[in-house]
Protein backbone atom coordinates (compact mmCIF):
# COMPACT_ATOMS: atom_id res chain seq x y z
CA UNK A 1 0.00 0.00 0.00
CA UNK A 2 1.60 3.22 -1.12
CA UNK A 3 0.35 6.31 0.41
CA UNK A 4 -3.09 6.13 1.12
CA UNK A 5 -5.11 9.25 1.50
CA UNK A 6 -5.83 9.15 5.66
CA UNK A 7 -8.43 11.44 7.12
CA UNK A 8 -7.85 12.44 10.92
CA UNK A 9 -11.05 13.85 12.10
CA UNK A 10 -12.32 15.62 15.78
CA UNK A 11 -14.92 18.12 17.04
CA UNK A 12 -13.20 20.69 19.23
CA UNK A 13 -16.08 22.83 21.57
CA UNK A 14 -14.57 25.63 23.38
CA UNK A 15 -10.96 27.02 23.59
CA UNK A 16 -8.56 24.65 25.15
CA UNK A 17 -10.20 21.82 23.49
CA UNK A 18 -9.59 23.79 19.67
CA UNK A 19 -5.93 24.59 20.58
CA UNK A 20 -5.40 20.58 21.50
CA UNK A 21 -6.52 20.01 18.18
CA UNK A 22 -4.45 22.19 16.31
CA UNK A 23 -1.53 20.90 18.22
CA UNK A 24 -2.52 17.49 16.91
CA UNK A 25 -3.11 18.81 13.63
CA UNK A 26 0.46 20.79 13.48
CA UNK A 27 2.53 17.29 14.89
CA UNK A 28 1.12 15.57 12.15
CA UNK A 29 2.29 17.87 9.49
CA UNK A 30 5.69 17.37 10.89
CA UNK A 31 5.38 13.35 11.54
CA UNK A 32 2.98 12.68 8.35
CA UNK A 33 2.86 13.16 4.83
CA UNK A 34 -0.34 11.36 3.46
CA UNK A 35 -2.97 12.87 5.47
CA UNK A 36 -5.58 15.37 6.10
CA UNK A 37 -6.94 16.97 8.92
CA UNK A 38 -10.62 17.66 9.68
CA UNK A 39 -11.79 19.78 12.86
CA UNK A 40 -14.87 20.76 13.77
CA UNK A 41 -15.13 23.32 16.08
CA UNK A 42 -17.26 25.75 17.54
CA UNK A 43 -14.74 28.78 17.81
CA UNK A 44 -12.88 31.66 15.08
CA UNK A 45 -10.00 30.02 14.76
CA UNK A 46 -6.84 30.51 12.44
CA UNK A 47 -6.18 29.04 9.07
CA UNK A 48 -3.59 26.01 9.75
CA UNK A 49 -1.61 23.89 6.61
CA UNK A 50 -3.29 21.07 5.72
CA UNK A 51 -6.17 21.42 7.97
CA UNK A 52 -10.06 22.23 6.88
CA UNK A 53 -11.92 23.93 9.50
CA UNK A 54 -16.16 23.51 9.86
CA UNK A 55 -17.77 25.48 12.19
CA UNK A 56 -20.76 23.76 13.84
CA UNK A 57 -24.43 24.78 12.40
CA UNK A 58 -26.71 26.57 14.99
CA UNK A 59 -29.31 23.81 14.53
CA UNK A 60 -26.87 21.06 16.27
CA UNK A 61 -27.74 20.14 19.39
CA UNK A 62 -24.61 21.09 21.08
CA UNK A 63 -24.80 20.60 25.02
CA UNK A 64 -27.36 18.70 26.57
CA UNK A 65 -27.76 19.24 31.08
CA UNK A 66 -25.41 21.57 30.64
CA UNK A 67 -22.65 19.28 29.59
CA UNK A 68 -20.95 18.83 26.06
CA UNK A 69 -23.44 16.75 24.20
CA UNK A 70 -21.15 13.59 22.99
CA UNK A 71 -23.38 12.10 20.47
CA UNK A 72 -22.07 15.26 17.95
CA UNK A 73 -18.79 13.07 17.35
CA UNK A 74 -21.14 11.88 14.72
CA UNK A 75 -20.55 15.15 12.83
CA UNK A 76 -17.44 15.31 12.06
CA UNK A 77 -17.41 12.02 10.93
CA UNK A 78 -20.53 12.69 8.85
CA UNK A 79 -18.76 15.47 7.08
CA UNK A 80 -15.59 13.33 6.89
CA UNK A 81 -17.97 11.04 4.45
CA UNK A 82 -18.43 13.49 1.51
CA UNK A 83 -14.49 14.04 1.50
CA UNK A 84 -12.06 12.78 -1.03
CA UNK A 85 -10.55 10.69 1.70
CA UNK A 86 -9.63 6.57 1.87
CA UNK A 87 -9.88 5.84 5.43
CA UNK A 88 -11.05 8.08 8.45
CA UNK A 89 -9.48 8.17 11.87
CA UNK A 90 -11.80 9.43 14.51
CA UNK A 91 -9.42 11.01 17.33
CA UNK A 92 -10.11 12.53 20.09
CA UNK A 93 -9.58 16.46 20.57
CA UNK A 94 -7.67 16.14 23.64
CA UNK A 95 -5.09 13.26 22.67
CA UNK A 96 -1.48 14.53 21.42
CA UNK A 97 0.69 12.96 19.03
CA UNK A 98 4.20 11.37 20.33
CA UNK A 99 7.69 12.13 18.59
CA UNK A 100 7.26 8.22 17.82
CA UNK A 101 4.82 8.47 15.57
CA UNK A 102 5.23 6.89 11.85
CA UNK A 103 2.99 7.45 8.91
CA UNK A 104 4.70 3.80 7.31
CA UNK A 105 3.14 1.56 10.62
CA UNK A 106 -0.26 3.58 10.08
CA UNK A 107 -0.44 2.20 6.26
CA UNK A 108 0.69 -0.91 7.54
CA UNK A 109 -2.24 -1.12 10.21
CA UNK A 110 -4.33 0.14 6.95
CA UNK A 111 -3.07 -2.65 4.91
CA UNK A 112 -3.82 -4.67 7.82
CA UNK A 113 -7.56 -3.66 7.12
CA UNK A 114 -7.21 -4.26 3.77
CA UNK A 115 -6.15 -7.49 3.38
CA UNK A 116 -8.82 -8.64 6.19
CA UNK A 117 -11.89 -6.72 4.47
CA UNK A 118 -12.29 -4.91 7.56
CA UNK A 119 -14.47 -1.41 7.98
CA UNK A 120 -13.79 -0.59 11.37
CA UNK A 121 -11.21 -0.95 14.12
CA UNK A 122 -11.69 0.04 17.60
CA UNK A 123 -10.98 -0.98 21.30
CA UNK A 124 -12.51 -2.17 24.06
CA UNK A 125 -15.32 -4.70 22.90
CA UNK A 126 -18.61 -4.95 24.49
CA UNK A 127 -21.49 -6.53 22.91
CA UNK A 128 -24.47 -5.07 23.40
CA UNK A 129 -26.76 -8.00 23.00
CA UNK A 130 -24.76 -9.05 26.27
CA UNK A 131 -24.80 -5.74 28.35
CA UNK A 132 -28.49 -4.76 27.54
CA UNK A 133 -29.08 -8.08 30.28
CA UNK A 134 -26.47 -6.68 32.57
CA UNK A 135 -28.91 -4.66 34.52
CA UNK A 136 -27.60 -2.01 36.96
CA UNK A 137 -23.94 -3.14 35.92
CA UNK A 138 -24.53 -1.69 32.48
CA UNK A 139 -22.97 1.39 32.36
CA UNK A 140 -25.45 2.67 29.26
CA UNK A 141 -28.28 0.98 31.30
CA UNK A 142 -30.47 4.66 30.50
CA UNK A 143 -30.38 3.60 26.76
CA UNK A 144 -31.41 0.48 27.20
CA UNK A 145 -35.42 1.00 27.13
CA UNK A 146 -35.39 4.23 25.23
CA UNK A 147 -34.14 2.47 22.15
CA UNK A 148 -36.04 -0.54 23.35
CA UNK A 149 -32.83 -2.67 22.84
CA UNK A 150 -34.84 -6.03 25.12
CA UNK A 151 -37.37 -5.71 22.22
CA UNK A 152 -35.24 -6.58 19.04
CA UNK A 153 -31.76 -8.18 18.32
CA UNK A 154 -30.89 -6.27 15.54
CA UNK A 155 -28.12 -4.30 17.24
CA UNK A 156 -27.07 -7.04 19.14
CA UNK A 157 -23.67 -7.58 17.16
CA UNK A 158 -22.51 -3.78 17.69
CA UNK A 159 -19.99 -2.96 20.23
CA UNK A 160 -20.04 -0.14 23.00
CA UNK A 161 -16.83 0.75 21.83
CA UNK A 162 -14.19 3.20 23.26
CA UNK A 163 -14.99 6.14 21.24
CA UNK A 164 -11.82 8.28 21.57
CA UNK A 165 -9.89 6.81 18.74
CA UNK A 166 -11.36 4.92 15.83
CA UNK A 167 -10.34 3.45 12.36
CA UNK A 168 -12.98 3.36 9.16
CA UNK A 169 -12.32 2.57 5.88
CA UNK A 170 -14.45 4.67 3.89
CA UNK A 171 -16.82 2.90 1.43
CA UNK A 172 -20.86 1.56 1.45
CA UNK A 173 -20.49 0.77 4.95
CA UNK A 174 -19.20 3.93 5.96
CA UNK A 175 -21.96 5.28 4.45
CA UNK A 176 -24.68 3.80 6.13
CA UNK A 177 -22.85 3.91 9.41
CA UNK A 178 -22.88 7.50 9.21
CA UNK A 179 -25.97 8.54 8.37
CA UNK A 180 -27.47 6.23 11.20
CA UNK A 181 -25.42 7.18 13.76
CA UNK A 182 -26.95 10.69 12.44
CA UNK A 183 -30.26 9.56 13.15
CA UNK A 184 -29.78 8.46 15.98
CA UNK A 185 -28.01 11.45 17.00
CA UNK A 186 -31.09 13.15 16.17
CA UNK A 187 -33.32 10.83 18.02
CA UNK A 188 -31.70 11.21 21.39
CA UNK A 189 -30.80 15.01 21.07
CA UNK A 190 -34.09 16.14 20.41
CA UNK A 191 -35.14 13.51 23.02
CA UNK A 192 -32.70 14.79 25.89
CA UNK A 193 -31.20 12.22 26.36
CA UNK A 194 -28.36 11.91 28.68
CA UNK A 195 -25.35 11.66 25.85
CA UNK A 196 -23.21 9.49 28.29
CA UNK A 197 -22.07 6.34 26.75
CA UNK A 198 -21.88 7.54 23.02
CA UNK A 199 -20.49 3.99 21.89
CA UNK A 200 -23.89 2.74 22.49
CA UNK A 201 -25.34 4.23 18.90
CA UNK A 202 -21.79 4.08 17.69
CA UNK A 203 -22.27 0.28 18.16
CA UNK A 204 -25.66 0.66 16.78
CA UNK A 205 -24.96 2.14 13.94
CA UNK A 206 -22.10 -0.51 12.98
CA UNK A 207 -24.61 -3.53 13.64
CA UNK A 208 -27.12 -1.29 11.15
CA UNK A 209 -24.30 -1.00 8.45
CA UNK A 210 -23.30 -4.29 8.62
CA UNK A 211 -19.41 -3.68 9.09
CA UNK A 212 -17.06 -6.42 9.76
CA UNK A 213 -15.16 -4.93 13.02
CA UNK A 214 -12.34 -6.11 14.72
CA UNK A 215 -10.59 -4.91 18.36
CA UNK A 216 -7.90 -7.30 17.78
CA UNK A 217 -4.61 -7.56 15.64
CA UNK A 218 -4.33 -3.64 14.77
CA UNK A 219 -3.57 -1.69 17.58
CA UNK A 220 0.42 -3.21 17.79
CA UNK A 221 1.04 -0.78 14.01
CA UNK A 222 0.38 1.92 15.64
CA UNK A 223 2.13 1.32 19.56
CA UNK A 224 3.30 4.25 21.34
CA UNK A 225 2.14 6.96 18.76
CA UNK A 226 -0.43 8.43 20.71
CA UNK A 227 -1.37 9.79 24.30
CA UNK A 228 -3.69 11.75 26.59
CA UNK A 229 -4.18 12.49 30.41
CA UNK A 230 -7.09 10.66 32.01
CA UNK A 231 -9.25 13.21 33.99
CA UNK A 232 -7.16 12.30 37.04
CA UNK A 233 -4.13 13.95 35.23
CA UNK A 234 -2.63 10.09 34.80
CA UNK A 235 -0.96 9.70 31.24
CA UNK A 236 -1.92 6.90 29.13
CA UNK A 237 -0.23 5.89 26.05
CA UNK A 238 -1.54 4.04 23.25
CA UNK A 239 -1.91 1.24 21.87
Amino acid sequence: MINPKILYCTIAVGEYYLRSAINISKSLNIRSTNHHMLIVTDVECESITNTTFEKIPENQIVFIRNGFNYMMKYYPLYLSNNMEYDYIIFIDADWRIRDTYNSSNVNLMLKYMDDNNYDMFFERPHRIGDGKHDGINCFWQHKIDFYKLKETDIYDSGHVCNEQFMVFKKNDKFNLFVNKFKELYEISSNAGLWPFAEGLEIGMSMAHSKMKFTWLGWGGYISNMFEFNSKDGGLNIRF
